[in-house]
């Protein structure tokens, strides 16, 4: 008769224990490999975590319809399986999702029916779903502003009403600049915020990125960078005072613009009228060049009547023409000829050349993640037109 091994696994307990009402202390076990931690209804007001950092297979995390008024997130920070944070129907006064910012599988958060008055979704902000009270003001770092799109935020982000029926507009968001995060947690702090959000920025994502970065810095005229963002933080020491550190990175910018321009990249949202009194007025003699060359060198492809304005749409003069015509990436005869009455107004002539098919690629010298920006810009404007 065969033998049967028979293997052990040893499974450590986990206690989690919370406080009742009368004060009494109880508290619940699960085993460590557990993937649904229950605390619902327990009529707990506070609940300690802290053995959670022993769970390493946890999804769902449940503290829903209980008392409890403030929660230490702080044994989640290393989750990589966290799914689900379920925290609605508390009374939570405030709430810090920092400590969850590098769990990369949360996909969704339900802080509603609390008593919060703002809630920083910073750290969750790539989650699929995240339910909030409607009256909760929700902020985030600036260097966010641009990563998402409006109809995207709709899809994610629902405000509930306190009849539990859902908002349907699109979320108001107050978008934070960094000196007033220096101003409350201090330089060291806030790099540590912007590299940690960086790390976690999809190479697509790069351009909307340094965009929200340099305007959340307050240099809004240089926010015109096409490449890695963390970039910009190269010469920048953790040690530093806030103006030397901000100091650091225009300087920073203003060197890697510079060699952007010598190479023929764009020079897109790069406010020249702000530079000429700041150190970035050297670049100012380049990027006029280059905006006059980008479109003597252009040439816009017609195809069977129709104008197609990729390529116009990346060029400085074109990207401001376009915006204020309301016309997008392509457009008839019509649009065409406003099109080229503009720019003779301006002293160009707008080349054309009609083709058998519209070979899409050849760019002007920009990122996918840059083009992605503009592209998203100009088909605004055409569905507002």
């Amino acid at each position: 008769m065969p033998i049967v091994n028979r293997i052990w696994v040893n499974l450590k307990e986990i206690i989690i224990k919370y406080t009742s009402p009368h004060g009494r202390q109880e508290e619940r076990s699960f085993n460590s490999d557990a993937s649904v931690i229950d605390l619902r209804m327990r009529a707990a007001m506070t609940i300690d975590l802290s053995e959670l950092a022993e769970c390493d297979r946890i999804e769902t995390l449940d503290v829903s319809h209980n008392l409890v008024e403030s929660i230490d997130m702080g044994p989640l920070q290393e989750s990589q399986t966290l799914k689900r944070l379920l925290l609605q129907d508390n009374r939570l006064t405030n709430l810090d999702l920092w400590p969850l910012v590098n769990c990369s599988d949360l996909r969704m958060v339900d802080a509603c029916s609390n008593r919060l008055r703002t809630l920083d979704i910073t750290p969750v902000f790539t989650c699929e779903e995240m339910r909030t009270d409607s009256t909760v003001v929700l902020t985030a770092d600036s260097i966010l502003k641009y990563v998402t799109s409006p109809e995207d935020l709709k899809k994610r982000y629902h405000s509930v009403r306190t009849d539990r029926s859902t908002w349907t507009a699109t979320p108001i968001i107050i978008w934070i600049d960094y000196p007033e995060l220096i101003r409350r947690f201090g330089w060291k702090v806030v790099i540590n915020r912007i590299r940690t959000v960086l790390e976690r920025t999809p190479i697509t994502k790069w351009f909307h990125a340094q965009r929200g970065l340099l305007e959340g810095l307050g240099v809004d005229e240089l926010a015109g960078f096409d490449g890695r963002p963390s970039m910009l933080l190269d010469t920048v020491s953790d040690e530093s005072d806030s103006e030397a550190a901000l100091d650091s990175v225009y300087d920073r910018a203003v060197e890697l613009l510079s060699e952007q321009i010598k190479n023929g990249g764009s020079t897109l949202f790069l406010n020249i009228g702000t530079m000429r009194n700041t150190r970035a007025s050297k670049l100012i003699p380049e990027i006029i060049k280059l905006r006059h060359e980008e479109i003597e060198e252009l040439t816009v492809p017609v195809l069977k009547g129709r104008a197609f304005l990729q390529s116009l749409w990346l060029t400085y003069y074109g990207f401001q023409l376009l915006s204020a015509l309301r016309i997008g990436l392509s457009t008839d005869s019509r649009g065409l000829e406003k099109v080229k009455a503009a720019l003779a107004e301006m002293g160009y002539e707008l080349n054309i050349k009609r083709v058998d098919s519209v070979q899409h690629g050849g760019w002007k010298k920009t990122s996918q993640s840059h083009r992605a920006f503009v592209f998203s810009q100009a088909r605004a404007q055409q569905q507002v037109g």
